[in-house]
């Protein structure tokens, strides 16, 4: 009972210089921080005042006076030397116990699994349900493991709700967890916001890359993984579907101008298309077509433009940009090559209830009310991957 007294009295000290809880780690740290600054509260109150003390008991009283050298005494080189040592130990003991607990996720598949991709300058999260959003939800009523990855540079997400941080490096996969106060939301209050940044600078737009974290209600969290899991929500046009793609599901735009500007991948400015596009390896794709993006997208070390190297993209799996995301790329690839392709979207509308799962095809506009036809998914087995082609989106 003092113990939770004590802890409550230091989270009450340290409340005005922290963000709102929502639960994770935020106990621990609130104490622990609350706790460091009694400590210097403390001192800094001591220390001052036997400034002031002894600024006026020793004084000089006489110009002529000459004052004595200091002495040794071991009881006051004990006092002021063992007290801060073993406050020191506590801060230790209480700190690295919280890192502990930070970096050991629940085990027994308690925790809800999410996969959080960072890139230049955006979240994306990726749901065991195949769903995806830019606002990472979580379930209020369990622990929430993440995958963390970054496409190109360091990141690092964190949530001050939760006072939980870890970086996102690339090449390597890093994990976090957290698990929300569940009294944050209720059955007439489903959602709580907070915010999610990235904490490690990675260039121009660091600033503005923040998204942020629900925590939703048990009576809502089936409703929300339906909602991530659907298909061009906001039921965009193919192309312009492909733009947001571009921009933000599927990261392009940090490797890939439009407008014909060098990056780090080849620029899509007038490539949809192109005739005679020259390989690094084999020989010239004849035309750029749905079949050689679709091969680039899903198997891009399989063949290489000229100029740029093996191992510059990574492959994107029908779990990370679906046939229905491929197709909405292609076709605004279309609307950025006027030269090469003049005729721009061959795709006007996806179809009704469209689930973004099977190919379209689009040379024939889908009737009002009509469904994708089947059995033309595009995407080839492991076992031709090294000879076929990959079929067209």
């Amino acid at each position: 009972m003092t113990l939770a007294l004590i802890s409550d009295f230091l989270r009450w000290l340290n409340a005005p210089w922290m963000p709102d809880s929502a639960g994770g780690f935020a106990d621990n740290v609130d104490a622990l921080n609350g706790f460091v600054m009694l400590v210097c509260y403390f001192f800094v109150a001591l220390i001052g005042t036997l400034m002031v003390v002894f600024c006026i008991k020793f004084r000089q009283k006489d110009k002529a006076e000459v004052g004595h050298g200091a002495t040794h005494s071991t009881p006051l080189e004990i006092a002021w030397t063992l007290p801060p040592l073993l406050i020191v130990l506590v801060i230790f003991a209480v700190g690295f116990t919280g890192y502990l607990d930070m970096s050991t996720p629940p085990r027994g598949g308690n925790a809800y699994e999410i996969r959080a991709q960072a890139y230049k300058w955006g979240w994306n999260f990726f749901y065991p349900n195949g769903g995806q959003s830019q606002v990472l939800y979580v379930p209020a009523n369990r622990p929430t493991k993440l995958t963390l990855e970054s496409t190109d540079v360091l990141h690092s997400l964190y949530i001050p709700a939760m006072r939980a941080k870890k970086d996102c490096v690339p090449g390597r996969f890093n994990e976090m967890w957290f698990e929300p106060d569940a009294t944050v939301v209720s059955a007439d209050s489903p959602r709580a916001r907070y915010r999610l940044h990235c904490t490690e600078y990675c260039g121009q737009g660091h600033s503005q890359m923040n998204t942020h974290v629900e925590i939703v209600h048990a009576s809502e969290w089936s409703a929300v993984l339906e909602e991530v899991n659907k298909f061009n929500p906001e039921g965009l046009p193919p192309a312009e579907y492909g733009e947001t793609v571009y921009k933000v599901r599927g990261g392009c735009a940090q490797c890939h101008s439009v407008d014909g500007s060098s990056g780090t991948g080849p620029t899509w400015y007038n490539l949809y298309g192109r005739e005679n596009y020259q390989m690094a390896v084999g020989d010239p794709v004849a035309v750029v077509d749905d079949n050689y993006i679709y091969e680039s997208i899903r198997y891009p070390n399989r063949r290489k433009a000229v100029g740029w190297g093996a191992g510059n993209m990574g492959a994107y799996s029908e779990n990370v940009l679906s046939a229905g995301d491929v197709r909405a790329l292609i076709e605004y690839m279309k609307t950025v090559a006027p030269d090469t392709y003049p005729q721009g979207p061959d795709l006007e509308t996806f179809p009704e209830e469209y689930d973004g799962k099977q190919d379209v095809d689009p040379s024939t506009q889908p009737e009002e009310g009509g469904t994708p036809e089947e059995g033309t998914d595009g995407e080839s087995t492991p076992e031709a991957e090294s000879s076929e082609p990959a079929q067209a989106v």
